[in-house]
C-alpha cells in the first residue's frame, strides 16, 4: 500500500509539497457547498457563522460580491479561511476530535490542489467558505504539513500529519429539546451504537496501524444533515440519526 501511496504522491505532488515517500494530506471530506472569494480584503482570519447577519458580514468583509447565499442555519453553519496576500490555505477536511466525548469541531487546512488519500484539495484561492452541519462546539482551526510517510506515528497529531493551530472560535450554546439536533449528537449516537468488532474495525488506519479514536483523519467520513434527520458515513458504514429522537438505524 505504501509503495502505491508514495507513487501517487510524485506524480501528483510537487517538491512543494511533499517528499516522495509522503502519504499526502488526511482524506477529505465531501462538501456540497464551497464559496471562494479570488482576491478578498482585509486581513488573514478565519470565519464561522452560525447566522444569517454573522454570513452576511462576513461576506461583505471578505468582498464578496453581490448578497451573501442563503443559508439553512438552524441545521448548518459556514466555516472559512481568508487568505493574506502569501497565504495559501484551503479547507479540506471537518470532523469532530472525537465523536465519543466531542469537545471541539477540527477545521483542517492544508495548501490548495495539494494530494490528500482520497483526491486532491480545492484549488488555491484568497478566501475559501464552506457550508456545514451545525455544531454547538468551539471550532478549532489547524494547518496541517505532510511529513515523510516512516514519522506517520511521530507527529505531534498521531495521525501522519503535523498539525499547527490557527485559531479556535468559541463555543454558542443552542437550547433545543431534540436529541439530534447538532453535529455532535448525532455522531456520539452513531458510536455508541457500535459493536467492539466495528469499532475496532474503524480504528485501523493505513498500512494496518491503530489509531485512537473514531473518526480518525483517514476514515472515510461524510456528515449531511436533511430536515428531519442525518446521514452519518465511517468507511464502509452508514447510518441515519432521526433529528428528534437520536435513533441510529443503518443502511
Amino acid at each position: 500500500m505504501i509503495t502505491r501511496l508514495a507513487t501517487l504522491a510524485v506524480v501528483l505532488v510537487n517538491s512543494r509539497f511533499a517528499m516522495g515517500d509522503t502519504l499526502g494530506y488526511l482524506r477529505t471530506t465531501p462538501f456540497a457547498t464551497e464559496l471562494t472569494i479570488a482576491k478578498p480584503r482585509g486581513s488573514a482570519r478565519v470565519v464561522v457563522a452560525r447566522t444569517q447577519s454573522e454570513w452576511r458580514t462576513a461576506w461583505k468583509r471578505a468582498g464578496g460580491r453581490g448578497d451573501a447565499k442563503s443559508i439553512d442555519f438552524d441545521r448548518q453553519m459556514v466555516v472559512g479561511v481568508v487568505n493574506g496576500r502569501r497565504d495559501d490555505r484551503v479547507i479540506y477536511r471537518i470532523q469532530l476530535d472525537d465523536a465519543a466525548n466531542p469537545k471541539v469541531l477540527e477545521v483542517h487546512l492544508g495548501f490548495g490542489n495539494a494530494p490528500t488519500w482520497s483526491g486532491s484539495t480545492h484549488e488555491a484561492t484568497g478566501a475559501h467558505f464552506v457550508v456545514t452541519p451545525r455544531s454547538a462546539l468551539p471550532i478549532h482551526f489547524v494547518m496541517d504539513q505532510m511529513v515523510d510517510g516512516r514519522m506517520f506515528g511521530s507527529t505531534n497529531s498521531g495521525e501522519g500529519v503535523e498539525s499547527k493551530d490557527v485559531a479556535t472560535v468559541a463555543a454558542a450554546p443552542v437550547k433545543t429539546t431534540d436529541a439530534a439536533a447538532l453535529r455532535e449528537d448525532a455522531e456520539r449516537a452513531v458510536v455508541g451504537s457500535l459493536s467492539r468488532v466495528e469499532r475496532d474495525q474503524l480504528l485501523v488506519g493505513p498500512m494496518g496501524r491503530p489509531l485512537k479514536r473514531v473518526p480518525h483523519g483517514w476514515t472515510k467520513l461524510d456528515v449531511v444533515r436533511a430536515d428531519d434527520r442525518w446521514t452519518i458515513r465511517y468507511d464502509e458504514l452508514t447510518f441515519r440519526v432521526d433529528a428528534i429522537t437520536g435513533r441510529v438505524t443503518r443502511e
